[in-house]
């Protein structure tokens, strides 16, 4: 017998009004299509989406840019802001961005505080927040660290890589059963003693 998802995970989804250098497709049309299918499965599982940041690629998205996201953000959406949603990479600007119009249309849950959801304990770590181990009660839920930070698997990406391997980070991570990360385009996954760090990856390559 099937068991029905818990959540469906994502990262770094990056809605943009310009077209990539790389793409020479219609990548305005793959873009909502990806959207689209990320709605259909939520729709399939009714379960909700976990988004690890960076929603938009630019904090100040156009108009028909935010219309399209309203109108293809799927249902039950936690996300966190990245740094890509932050007017100069500032929480304290977050209220002037584009996905600070999707909360307030009621289509996107950005989490800044702890939130104890019917399917798990959401604890958000949006960019340039200290990351840090769990310490209340998990009141018999999953807990779930949603980080958009920077972390990756195995050797350094690039000399002088200054950001916490994901292995490292997770033991960091105490208390928390999920440690969903974005940032990182690459997608990955690691597991330690039954904990998991997942990071998705983008949806759309640029």
């Amino acid at each position: 017998m099937k068991r029905k998802p818990t959540a469906i995970l994502t990262g770094d989804l990056e809605w943009r009004a310009t077209v990539p250098e790389c793409r020479t497709d219609d990548f305005f049309s793959e873009q909502l299509r990806k959207w689209q299918w990320l709605c259909s499965l939520q729709e399939k599982y009714d379960c909700p989406v976990l988004d690890s940041g960076d929603v938009f690629d630019q904090w100040k998205s156009p108009p028909w840019l935010e219309v399209q996201a309203l109108q293809n953000t799927p249902l039950e959406f936690y996300t966190v802001p990245g740094n890509h949603d932050l007017p100069g990479h500032n929480i304290e600007n977050f209220a002037r961005s584009s996905l600070a119009v999707l909360q307030a249309a009621d289509r996107a849950q950005v989490l800044l505080q702890p939130r104890h959801e019917a399917f798990a304990n959401l604890y958000p770590f949006p960019w340039g927040a200290a990351l840090a181990p769990r310490t209340d009660d998990d009141n018999g839920l999953p807990c779930v660290a949603m980080c958009h930070v920077m972390t990756y698997e195995g050797d350094s990406p690039w000399p002088g890589c200054t950001d916490t391997e994901a292995k490292r980070l997770l033991r960091k991570m105490k208390g928390y059963d999920l440690v969903l990360t974005g940032h990182n385009h690459k997608p990955f996954v690691v597991e330690l003693n039954g904990r998991l760090l997942v990071n998705p990856g983008s949806l759309m390559r640029t």
